[in-house]
């Protein structure tokens, strides 16, 4: 009985552990658009906090105590958003797709984590 409770509470823990991230939802390019262009957005990269910016315009912007970096967003294939920079840490161009992860929290396909900040 002892065994039998433990395997339970293990499966009902991973259920309870997995489910956020199950669900999720990849969101469409609209979406993203809707959500986070001309709102400001702040994110870790390289151990660093920096702040970004998608404008309507396709400029991103990004701020940290490193640097300021100014980029261009498109859309790309799919429900991908691309981002390209000519210099910096990010410099280059890579594409996402993104998950909202909870509230005016999300995640993209990379791995990185970020905040609306409304």
């Amino acid at each position: 009985m002892i065994r039998f409770s433990k395997i339970t509470i293990a499966a009902i823990t991973a259920l309870f552990v997995a489910s956020p991230i199950a669900s999720a939802q990849e969101l469409t390019q609209d979406e993203v658009v809707a959500t986070m262009v001309g709102k400001p957005i702040t994110t870790r990269s390289f151990g660093v906090q920096v702040k970004l910016r998608f404008d309507a315009n396709g400029v991103l912007t990004a701020k940290s105590f490193i640097g300021d970096y100014v980029g261009k967003w498109r859309r790309g294939e799919g429900n991908q958003i691309c981002s390209t920079f000519d210099s910096g840490p990010a410099k280059g161009t890579q594409c996402n797709t993104y998950i909202k992860v909870g509230e005016n929290r999300y995640r993209t396909s990379s791995g990185t984590n970020f905040t609306l900040n409304q």
